[in-house]
């Protein structure tokens, strides 16, 4: 998980001087792996009303209020969120875990490892 906030604050996604509760943004991040995780997922309406109920939450130990979302990335924020809504309204169905280890390279790569057969990596 310090490679993740590590890279998180490289992109900016954490400002600098800013903490977070390592366990709040582990699961802030987890559905965006939550589909990579399983042989077969199914997005769905009640899916995204919990994702989206999550991160509504205004609290202030919610750990979206200490996140900020890089001009560069706001564009491909719109396009995933758009995309994961489409998929949610269809109650798509699919292997996103063999899609994912298809297109990004290392994704599941564990040294000396056949990346097929290994799980993905957890948050």
């Amino acid at each position: 998980m310090e490679t993740v906030v590590r890279g998180l604050r490289e992109e900016g996604f954490i400002r600098p001087g800013i903490e977070v509760d390592i366990d709040a943004l582990r699961g802030f991040l987890a559905p965006y792996v939550e589909p990579t995780q399983v042989e077969e997922f199914t997005f769905s309406r009640q899916w995204l009303q919990h994702q989206a109920a999550t991160v509504a939450d205004l609290r202030p130990t919610n750990v979206v209020r200490q996140l900020n979302l890089p001009p560069s990335y706001v564009l491909i924020h719109r396009v995933h969120a758009a995309g994961v809504g489409v998929l949610c309204q269809l109650g798509t169905t699919a292997r996103f875990r063999d899609e994912v280890i298809r297109w990004i390279p290392g994704f599941a790569d564990t040294p000396g490892q056949d990346p097929q057969h290994e799980p993905v990596p957890a948050i």
